[in-house]
């Protein structure tokens, strides 16, 4: 199934609060960005915020933050939470905990034994190598089109290359974009593979989202 997912990029409540009452008529499915301003330059809201948006409202929480296995359980705790994605360059598929588990794996239990969806995000220049070892257990992949962190962000096309070798490799598993995701360009992140797009800067940054949002979807073969 196609979805288009208006992203949620706010530094404080009270902007979290106006962008959810513009997009939310038209979405019945969110996406935030949170940020811990290590990952990324800014910090942006935190899980006690998301906590007060309103209960039919469903939320992917994308967290880029250095050491997510850290915090991840304040998020699970948010019922409307349905799913989370985390980045791959926060963790090191190497490194093992004194308990034999390694990081990656401990967040992808974690998540999944709370009943949640969990995706695992790239980098531009992430190699797709990086994910291979989880991908008979993650619910999809998300390729960062953009440097994370802010709307507006220069789109890199070449990205689209690493998708679609991914989908030639692993046709059955969701892919997800984020970055850059507007009309023109929704064709070939589609012929790609891409099924799920979140769209954060032309959407938010519309005067009319319930239009931004339906050319979005115009788009789609």
């Amino acid at each position: 199934m196609i979805q288009i997912l208006p992203a949620i990029l706010a530094e404080t409540p009270e902007q979290f609060k106006q962008m959810v009452e513009k997009v939310s008529p038209f979405a019945s499915v969110l996406h935030l960005d949170t940020s811990d301003g290590v990952f990324t330059d800014t910090k942006f809201i935190g899980p006690d915020v998301l906590a007060s948006s309103p209960a039919n409202i469903e939320w992917s929480a994308h967290l880029m933050v250095q050491n997510p296995e850290n915090i991840i359980l304040s998020w699970l705790d948010l019922p409307n939470v349905k799913r989370i994605i985390f980045h791959i360059e926060t963790t090191d598929p190497a490194l093992v905990h004194k308990d034999g588990v390694n990081k990656t794996q401990e967040i992808i239990d974690t998540v999944h034994n709370a009943g949640k969806e969990i995706g695992i995000a790239l980098n531009p220049e992430t190699n797709i190598e990086a994910v291979e070892p989880f991908m008979e257990q993650v619910d999809f992949v998300q390729f960062m089109s953009v440097h994370p962190g802010q709307y507006g962000a220069e789109f890199l096309p070449d990205v689209l290359n690493k998708v679609s070798d991914f989908h030639i490799k692993h046709p059955n598993v969701k892919i997800a974009i984020d970055g850059g995701v507007n009309p023109e360009r929704i064709p070939a992140m589609q012929k790609a593979g891409v099924s799920i797009f979140i769209s954060g800067g032309y959407i938010m940054n519309s005067d009319n989202p319930e239009k931004a949002i339906a050319e979005l979807k115009d788009r789609f073969r």
